[in-house]
């Protein structure tokens, strides 16, 4: 893992050279991210995330989140809000931070392992920070590292369900 995050980071040092002029105010961002980790009570999970924003001051997203988690033992969907911040730095990258606002609704299957089984429906918050680079003027590639509380156990660990998630992630983000 910490050889593919070298790689997407200096990617995206190498292709950030172009700076985009599509942080501002009005612009609409398109965001999809995920991941697969090997590293559950499961063999995998795969987690897609997909966003949908409008920057409604320079450098300050505000928008929607969708997202489900897939594995043996766990289906997890999860909608809500998020807003995201840009630090303007002279680099060839771009960092942020967002915060999230979801509910989570999650059909749990781990009683071969002693753990929860059964549907269940949870508040969360999220927090993000990560960088983009731009690969065009509408195009961004980001790698992130995101962590997920949520108020009942819909998170799929190494030895069972737990409330609270931590992944680093990577996506494409589209400005127009």
């Amino acid at each position: 893992m910490k050889k593919l995050f070298a790689g997407v980071l200096g990617l995206m040092l190498v292709a950030g050279v172009v700076r985009s002029e599509m942080i501002y105010e009005g612009t609409y961002e398109l965001g999809f991210s995920g991941l697969v980790d090997f590293d559950t009570a499961d063999d995998a999970l795969v987690r897609f995330d997909m966003t949908w924003g409008e920057f409604v001051k320079d450098y300050w997203e505000v928008g929607v989140v969708g997202g489900l988690n897939v594995s043996e033992s766990l289906t997890q969907f999860r909608a809500g809000v998020f807003t995201e911040y840009n630090f303007e730095i002279d680099s060839t990258v771009l960092p942020f931070i967002g915060t999230s606002l979801n509910i989570l609704a999650a059909d749990v299957d781990l009683r071969d392992s002693g753990g929860p089984d059964g549907e269940e429906t949870a508040f969360g918050l999220g927090a993000e920070i990560g960088l983009k680079g731009f690969l065009s003027d509408h195009v961004a590639l980001t790698g992130s590292i995101d962590f997920q509380w949520a108020s009942e156990e819909v998170f799929l660990e190494k030895n069972g369900a737990t409330d609270t998630d931590a992944r680093l992630k990577f996506g494409l983000r589209f400005y127009y």
